[in-house]
């Protein structure tokens, strides 16, 4: 079948307890993989593996961490080729609200504020996605789901805020100090339990403040006190053009969409930066008792302009425990966190190109086996799309199989006759992204991941029509 050489090399090792059901594990994994955006009865290739892979999802003895193990144990050994990677932490929800005899969800939130608004059921899903320091995702270092079972406890942000630190001990632990992996997350992260653990295994951070902390320099707070600090510096960066009114974002959109698909703008922000020293006071931890943390304070500021309606001034104010101490240095960092947004590409990608929340599996458990599956399958396409940005002259044999560029040549150029040499990654992903709509249009740019699923999911059939006629 049609490109199964990628889950053997990637999920060659899943132990389920059983090679059979490792076997048909792989054969799922490359069916969905070959056509992401289709039901399971539809990717699969007639009613026995449809059955087959149904009755996968509903085996007990099929876990999601059982799934996500090869994969996650992968994603460790291509870190190793990096110096450091970026350890991206985020947190997204599904909702199957529409789903009336999905058993097992949890409580979301309500669909309207209006008084009576229909209750929104699902789950969440908290990830940690390994990015290389050019912008390369590499993998999942971790997933924990968890859903709410009293959507009015008014303390399960306190509760469920634990994700944040368990995901840092989790994938520290796996690695074993092999190799550097620098958390990157937003302003939810910023909490002293995660600040604690993170100095205690000694590792690093850099989150976005939330918190107005008291420091030991003066008798003003973080926020205020980094902005009394000189501007060392500026720095031209492309952000999510986050717009309040929709009706502003309709008519920015050729200016700002970008092409992943959503809006963004290049900004020139002032850098101030200076370290500080707050008094940490971790809970939770008996033999823990206060001390000085030395904290890198860096503010990123828009400077002023004349606003479109709906815009906002950008600022950013981050923590990081790194020892920041030049402009170049303070740069870097905000580089750094503006890569947050690829693990934003990645939930997009999961939840849109992949549809997971049109699945139908009927029961929670599934569903999140389900998931944890097309988590593999999304960070692929990613891998794919930001391939082109980061490596573009290897050969596409890099991620296609022989058949698979043949069959992408052949259909491209409208010829039988192949090329002498391979074709690079620069040409390979453009004519998958063509395949999904992609104009390739002189300033179009980069294609994004939803031109490449789309593409992705045509290429598998032009690829087995390529088998057959070839054999």
């Amino acid at each position: 079948m049609v490109n199964n050489e990628w889950a053997k090399d990637e999920l060659g090792d899943v132990s389920l307890g059983d090679s059979r059901l490792n076997n048909r594990f792989l054969k799922i994994a490359s069916d969905l993989s070959n056509r992401p955006l289709e039901p399971i009865n539809k990717a699969s290739e007639d009613w026995a593996h449809t059955k087959a892979a149904y009755r996968f999802f509903q085996n007990e003895k099929v876990s999601t961490n059982k799934i996500l193990k090869p994969h996650i144990d992968q994603t460790h050994k291509r870190i190793l080729n990096y110096p450091f990677v970026l350890g991206l932490q985020d947190t997204t929800v599904f909702n199957y609200t529409n789903h009336s005899k999905t058993k097992g969800l949890g409580k979301i939130g309500y669909g309207s504020k209006e008084k009576g608004a229909t209750e929104s059921k699902g789950f969440y899903l908290h990830q940690t996605l390994a990015v290389a320091p050019n912008g390369q995702p590499l993998g999942l270092l971790s997933s924990i789901f968890w859903k709410r079972d009293d959507a009015e406890d008014k303390n399960h942000e306190d509760k469920e805020s634990g994700r944040w630190s368990q995901a840092l001990l989790d994938y520290q632990d796996k690695n074993q100090m092999r190799s550097n992996i620098l958390t990157v997350a937003d302003r939810e992260c910023d909490f002293n339990e995660f600040l604690f653990n993170n100095y205690n295994i000694d590792t690093h951070f850099l989150v976005r403040s939330k918190i107005n902390r008291i420091i030991n320099e003066t008798s003003l707070r973080l926020h205020e006190y980094i902005k009394t600090q000189p501007v060392q510096g500026s720095l031209e960066l492309k952000v999510p053009n986050k717009m309040k009114s929709g009706r502003t974002k309709k008519k920015l959109k050729k200016r700002f969409r970008s092409e992943d698909g959503d809006y963004f703008k290049d900004v020139s922000l002032d850098i101030q930066f200076t370290k500080i020293t707050t008094r940490l006071s971790p809970t939770g931890h008996r033999n823990a008792h206060p001390f000085d943390y030395q904290l890198t304070v860096i503010r990123l500021s828009e400077k002023e302009r004349v606003l479109q309606e709906g815009e906002e001034l950008l600022e950013w104010i981050l923590i990081t425990s790194l020892d920041i101490t030049s402009l170049e240095e303070a740069r870097l960092m905000a580089k750094f966190y503006a890569m947050r947004w690829t693990i934003e590409t990645f939930f997009k990608t999961l939840k849109s190109g992949c549809n997971v929340e049109n699945c139908r599996l009927e029961e929670f458990h599934r569903l999140k086996r389900y998931v944890a599956l097309f988590s593999i399958i999304s960070w692929r396409i990613l891998w794919m799309t930001f391939l082109l940005r980061v490596d573009p002259e290897v050969e596409c044999t890099e991620f296609l199989s022989d058949n698979e560029w043949k069959a992408l040549f052949c259909k491209i150029h409208k010829t039988k006759i192949l090329p002498k040499k391979i074709p690079p990654v620069k040409e390979a992903v453009v004519w998958i992204a063509r395949l999904g709509g992609f104009l390739n249009r002189k300033n179009d740019g980069y294609p994004g991941p939803s031109a490449i699923w789309s593409g992705w999911q045509r290429l598998a059939d032009f690829t087995s029509m390529w088998e057959i006629t070839a054999a």
